[in-house]
């Protein structure tokens, strides 16, 4: 009997909500697969726009972003990134 008034003095109990609407974290500087893993943790949602034509088979650099910190963005809202590769062409023998 106590274990269910316990039980049920938990769930009447108020919890913590999560934000709404949370800080937009700096991601410039970041390889785009420790980008998306950061931004993936908040449940935000990228669009990423390449800045390189014919990028190199490489991680991707993060060199903008839209909003910039120190906004705050909706819990599952959307980012835009900007992410700049090695171009194919200039990595041949020089």
């Amino acid at each position: 009997m106590l274990g269910a008034l316990m039980a049920l003095s938990d769930w009447l109990a108020p919890h913590p909500s999560l934000p709404r609407r949370l800080p937009v974290p700096d991601v410039r500087g970041l390889f785009y697969s420790v980008c998306l893993d950061l931004v993936g943790r908040l449940d935000l949602r990228v669009t990423e726009v390449r800045l390189t034509q014919h990028p190199m088979p490489v991680d991707g650099l993060v060199v903008g972003q839209s909003p910039m910190p120190p906004a705050k963005i909706h819990r599952a809202g959307e980012m835009t990134i900007q992410v700049w590769h090695p171009s194919a062409a200039s990595a041949g023998p020089g």
